[in-house]
């Protein structure tokens, strides 16, 4: 039973618009509109959900929008809801290319070596220290479209980084 409780928990789709967020995902968007299931400004701390409630979270071009000096407390929110060993993934615009360029919204600059700072294998996790996360091998992805995908998985606090 243990084990089949592990795999229960929320499909979150951060930061979406009710006409794209992910099917059988509960979407949660500071915007109101049909489709959204929780109203909240993702750079609002706490999210209305309980500690390890969320087994998947996904974010489509959303990090970017997050404020830069918001991005430590942001992770750590998402580290808080998110099952152990749960997944995050981000598509986002790479910082430099004409899709971050032309939105603007953007001012987040999100690049290879951005989430090497969350991940305590990387020596960038020493200047900060957030919660652990782990950088799933073979990411982060470059499109030739401009867009860049991550997928990182919840660290215990406590795991052995090898």
């Amino acid at each position: 039973m243990k084990k089949l409780d592990a795999k229960k928990g929320i499909l979150l789709d951060i930061g979406c618009r009710g006409n794209n967020k992910q099917e059988h995902f509960v979407g949660m968007s500071k915007i109101k509109e049909d489709g959204i299931d929780v109203v909240h400004d993702p750079e609002k701390f706490p999210y209305p959900f309980k500690d390890d409630s969320c087994l998947t979270i996904v974010g489509h071009y959303m990090v970017n929008k997050i404020k830069p000096w918001l991005m430590i407390e942001f992770m750590d929110e998402l580290w808080r809801i998110l099952k152990p060993h749960g997944t995050l993934a981000f598509s986002c615009a790479y910082g430099t290319s004409d899709v971050f360029m032309q939105e603007p919204f953007n001012c987040n600059i999100i690049n290879f070596a951005t989430f090497q700072h969350f991940d305590p294998k990387y020596q960038l996790w020493q200047v900060y220290r957030p919660k652990p996360w782990k950088i799933r091998e073979g990411f982060p992805v470059y499109q030739t479209t401009g867009t860049l995908e991550i997928i990182l998985e919840k660290r215990p606090v406590n795991e052995k980084v090898i």
